[in-house]
C-alpha cells in the first residue's frame, strides 16, 4: 500500500514522508523498495523522504512510484504563498558611549549580521555589540529548510553626562548664594546643610561655615550614568570696626576721628565711608578731621573684599564753653 504525507514551509520547500508499507517475501525477509518521485514541476528524486523546493506557490501533482509489484500513487499538493520566515532580532537597546549591548536573534539556525562594525561575531545568534554611535543592525536568518527572514535592531548610543556646577563663590555670614548645575536631566546635591533643595538644579545655599557642595547629575535615562562637580561656598565674617568715643568740642573747633577696621582675615583694601560728609575733611579715610557746626553724629561703614560690612557711629557735641 503506497502512501505519503508532506509538510510545507514559508518559502516553497516541501518535506515529503514516504509511509508506504514494506513488501515482505514469503520467508519473512523484507526487500528494499525502489522509489521514484515526480514532484510535478520537473523535479524528481529516488530518496525515501525527499525535500523539494518549488519555485512558485500553487497546486502540483505529485507521483510516487514504488512497491512490489511496482505501483504508483498520484496526489495533488498545495504549496502556500511564499512569506518571509518569522524571525526576531530583539528589542532596541540604549547604552552609554563605550558600553556594550547583548543582541539576541531567534527563528532559525543560520545567522548573518550586518554591518560588522562593533560586533564580536556576525554568524552567531547573540553577538555583543559595542558601536561608537547609534547603529541599526540587520540580521538575515535561515532555517533548516533554507527559508530566510530578516529583522533589525537599533542600538542607541548616548553620551555620558558632563556635569558643570557654578563657580566657587564667597558670601557673608547670613548671606545666600545661588548655585547652578547643568549638563544632566536630574541632580542631587550634598551635603543638604543650608540648601533650599537637594534634588533641583539651582538650589539656594545659606551655609553658616565654608562648605564644599557636590552635585551629582544623571545624563540621559537610557544611559543611566552619572557625573559630579563641586562648588565651594566660602563664608566670610563681617569686618569689625572701632571708633573714637563720643566727645565734645567747642563750637568752631576741630578734632580727629579714628576708625580702626579689622578685615576678618581677608586681604585688604578695606573700604570706608563716612556719612554725612559735611564737616569732614575726607569721607573715605581711616582718620578724618571733623569740624562740626552743630552737634553731629557721623556713621562710618567698613566693607571688606568679600563685600561684608560693619558700621559704627560717633557723636561730636558742639558746645559754647
Amino acid at each position: 500500500l503506497l502512501q505519503f504525507r508532506y509538510d510545507t514551509t514559508a518559502c516553497g520547500v516541501v518535506q515529503f514522508h514516504d509511509a508506504s508499507e514494506i513488501c515482505i517475501w514469503d520467508d519473512g525477509a523484507p526487500i528494499t523498495k525502489e522509489r521514484f518521485w515526480d514532484f510535478g514541476d520537473g523535479g524528481t528524486s529516488t530518496e525515501q523522504n525527499p525535500r523539494h523546493r518549488y519555485a512558485a506557490a500553487g497546486n502540483y501533482t505529485v507521483r510516487l512510484y514504488a512497491g512490489c509489484p511496482r505501483d504508483s500513487l498520484v496526489t495533488e499538493i498545495t504549496v502556500p504563498a511564499f512569506r518571509p520566515l518569522a524571525v526576531e532580532a530583539g528589542e532596541d537597546q540604549y547604552i552609554c558611549n563605550g558600553a556594550s549591548a547583548n543582541l539576541q536573534a531567534t527563528g532559525g539556525t543560520l545567522f548573518a549580521w550586518s554591518p560588522a562594525a562593533g560586533l564580536n561575531c556576525t554568524a552567531c545568534p547573540n553577538p555583543i555589540a559595542r558601536p561608537t554611535s547609534t547603529t541599526t543592525y540587520h540580521v538575515t536568518i535561515t532555517d533548516g529548510f533554507g527559508c530566510t527572514g530578516t529583522d533589525s535592531v537599533t542600538v542607541f548610543v548616548t553620551a555620558r553626562p558632563t556635569i558643570v556646577a557654578s563657580s566657587d563663590t564667597t558670601l557673608c555670614v547670613g548671606g545666600a548664594a545661588q548655585l547652578r548645575a547643568s549638563g544632566g536631566v536630574a541632580y542631587t546635591w550634598r551635603p543638604a546643610t543650608g540648601l533650599s533643595c537637594t534634588d533641583c538644579p539651582n538650589p539656594t545655599a545659606r551655609p553658616t561655615t565654608t562648605t564644599a557642595y557636590i552635585v551629582t547629575g544623571q545624563g540621559d535615562p537610557a544611559c543611566r550614568q552619572t557625573a559630579e562637580d563641586t562648588v565651594v561656598v566660602t563664608v566670610v565674617p563681617p569686618p569689625t570696626i572701632r571708633l573714637t568715643r563720643d566727645t565734645s568740642i567747642c563750637t568752631g573747633g576741630s578734632l580727629p576721628l579714628n576708625a580702626i577696621a579689622d578685615s576678618a582675615g581677608l586681604p585688604r583694601p578695606m573700604r570706608l565711608r563716612w556719612t554725612p560728609s559735611a564737616g569732614l575733611d575726607c569721607d573715605t579715610c581711616a582718620t578724618v578731621v571733623a569740624t562740626p557746626t552743630a552737634t553731629t553724629t557721623w556713621k562710618v561703614v567698613a566693607t571688606n573684599a568679600a563685600g561684608c560690612s560693619d558700621s559704627a557711629s560717633v557723636t561730636v557735641s558742639s558746645r559754647n564753653f
